[in-house]
């Protein structure tokens, strides 16, 4: 009787299929030896001090965007329209959400490494796909709580509403849902779609980009406020919460997470919290419903080969046949790889360079990562542009003197900041992966290896820089002298800011990742460099500020700036191929 007590009672304490894999993929992730891997800290032991130092440190930025909200829910509140104070933000934590989304989604759905062992064990495919979106659900949430929050406190703050704060934590921990089902169902339909074709690598960047577009279209509408004439405008403002109608037009949930926080009566309330929680996560329960009968109608070997040849790049040369011929290693990686090229392009500098643009362009996330990056500041500008029929334009266009240099020295500051977040610099040896090793073993020193990832780095950055200038001159109106100053200055803050990403990825690289995504938006030594690079972007700027306080006229500060930028930039690039040369030794994969 005693046996069977004890028998029944270990039957009750086993787990189910799902339930254990639900467990197991949040330990890979968020456990002690997957939050080290995403840090970048190898197998450390101390994950959990480092991400609570990492949260002190962002206590200053959380307090900025508490401080800006305040001023915001001030406004709003005084005028009677406390809703469009949710609206924002709440659009605003959805939009980083559709930014990661489909790169996020396509990495952990397809190109991770566990995707065959779980497909031979009891599961069933939905069962793998819901432990995933789950996995993807928490950090997306961590992103999006932390942009909206703050936002939403300072509004509590000042509404004084009872129920206000329990809804609140339910409006945050629904923002990523709508978000993350329309990613999902992008994402699964692009794979399925695609699977036959012989160019679905270049498809699926493409339809990618298309979603990604949309995304950007569908976000500025749902936060434009559009009404018929100054009458409806009056009487909408004229009413409490009036202008969230008009503002959400298209997107009823961004009005039902309004009016749960800030409806006048408890009912209201009630009913907005209700809708909001119930539409986001039946959206994302439907969707992941439809698309777990498809979801492995995306999966290939091919898909998996990019994990595997992690660092090789298709279509490249190599010597000899065989494995021990090309020098393959257990990945299948040819080591004489740069080696070739560098025999048939005379110069392993350029070599490197084209290396690193096949590594980059031949896993469709990465390449996707890049265009969305490059793309994301045109698309808002040309949508501010079109939307307010040429306001923008006409604005700008009627700027002069210190006010147009204003505006440039803005410019300038958003393509520095911007060449840091395109996360080609700092990524630049955490791409290459565990096939790191073969670059440490071919024939090319590493101060030459150096130059050609600088040259790589700074061709997109030069593009990004093309695009930018487009952008001023037809959109904004920007005069040629202006144009001159923006492309002489922002190729040489490109130096300094690409030098500044290497090196931190020098100091930092992230080579052990389990897929594609973990190397780019995934890699948290990308934020550390967008910091540093802040950093030098904020010196210049007080630089430039001493100057005009010192009396001097304008076209004299372009003259010293461009001076400081150029011989930072020889610093900071000296200092890195140093680093290089110390560091290639040093890292072991």
């Amino acid at each position: 009787m005693k046996e069977g007590t004890v028998f029944a009672s270990r039957m009750t304490r086993v787990r189910s299929p799902f339930s254990s894999l639900l467990r197991t993929q949040l330990k890979v992730a968020y456990g002690p030896r997957g939050l080290s891997d995403k840090l970048g800290l190898g197998r450390s032991k101390y994950a959990y001090v480092y991400v609570a130092l990492l949260v002190l440190a962002f206590i200053p930025l959380i307090g900025q965007l508490y401080s800006a909200g305040k001023a915001m829910a001030a406004q709003f509140v005084a005028i009677g329209q406390p809703g469009l104070s949710v609206l924002t933000s709440v659009a605003a934590g959805q939009f980083i959400v559709f930014f990661l989304g489909v790169s996020s989604v396509m990495s952990v759905l397809y190109y991770e490494n566990d995707i065959e062992t779980l497909l031979a064990l009891p599961l069933r495919p939905a069962q793998i796909m819901v432990a995933k979106v789950v996995v993807t659900y928490l950090a997306e949430l961590l992103m999006a709580a932390v942009l909206a929050g703050p936002f939403l406190v300072a509004l509590g703050v000042q509404l004084h509403i009872p129920e206000f704060w329990p809804y609140m934590v339910l409006v945050l921990l629904s923002v990523p849902a709508v978000p993350l089902a329309l990613s999902l169902l992008a994402t699964v339909v692009i794979m399925r779609s695609t699977r036959s074709s012989r160019m679905r690598d270049n498809l699926r960047v493409a339809l990618g980009l298309i979603f990604f577009a949309l995304v950007i279209c569908l976000n500025y509408l749902n936060t434009s406020i559009t009404v018929k004439g100054p009458e409806e405008a009056a009487r909408l403002l004229m009413e409490r919460n009036g202008l969230i109608r008009a503002a959400s037009r298209y997107y009823p949930p961004l009005r039902w997470a309004a009016l749960a926080l800030t409806a006048d009566t408890p009912f209201g309330r009630l009913a907005g919290i209700l809708l909001f929680v119930g539409s986001s996560f039946g959206a994302l329960g439907a969707v992941t419903a439809l698309t777990q009968q498809w979801f492995l109608g995306g999966y290939t070997t091919e898909v998996a080969g990019y994990r595997k040849a992690a660092g090789r790049p298709r279509g490249m040369p190599a010597i000899g046949v065989g494995r021990k011929a090309t020098g393959e290693g257990r990945d299948g990686i040819p080591v004489a790889t740069a080696s070739s090229l560098a025999f048939k392009l005379r110069s392993p500098a350029v070599a490197i360079a084209v290396r690193d643009h096949y590594m980059l362009v031949r896993t469709p996330n990465h390449l996707l990562t890049v265009l969305t990056n490059l793309l994301v500041f045109p698309l808002i500008i040309i949508l501010t542009t079109v939307t307010g029929g040429g306001q923008l334009s006409a604005l700008t266009s009627g700027l002069s003197g210190y006010a147009l240099d204003v505006v440039t020295l803005i410019i300038l500051a958003a393509h520095a900041f911007i060449v840091s977040g395109n996360q080609v610099a700092s990524t630049c040896i955490s791409r290459e992966g565990r096939s790191f090793w073969a670059s440490k073993m071919i024939p090319v020193p590493p101060k030459e290896q150096f130059k050609g990832k600088m040259v790589y780095n700074l061709l997109f950055a030069m593009v990004q820089l093309v695009i930018l200038l487009a952008s001023s001159a037809i959109l904004l109106k920007v005069d040629a002298f202006h144009l001159a100053v923006i492309a002489v200055l922002g190729a040489l803050a490109s130096i300094s800011v690409t030098a500044i990403c290497m090196m931190n990825d020098l100091v930092n690289p992230k080579l052990n990742w389990e897929n594609p995504h973990a190397a780019m938006k995934g890699n948290f030594g990308t934020l550390v460099a967008m910091l540093f690079s802040l950093a030098y972007v904020v010196g210049a700027g007080f630089l430039v500020k001493i100057m005009l306080s010192a009396g001097l006229s304008m076209p004299i500060v372009y003259v010293l700036l461009a001076a400081v930028l150029l011989i930072s930039g020889a610093l900071l690039t000296k200092a890195a191929s140093s680093l290089a040369e110390k560091r290639y030794a040093e890292i072991e994969v």
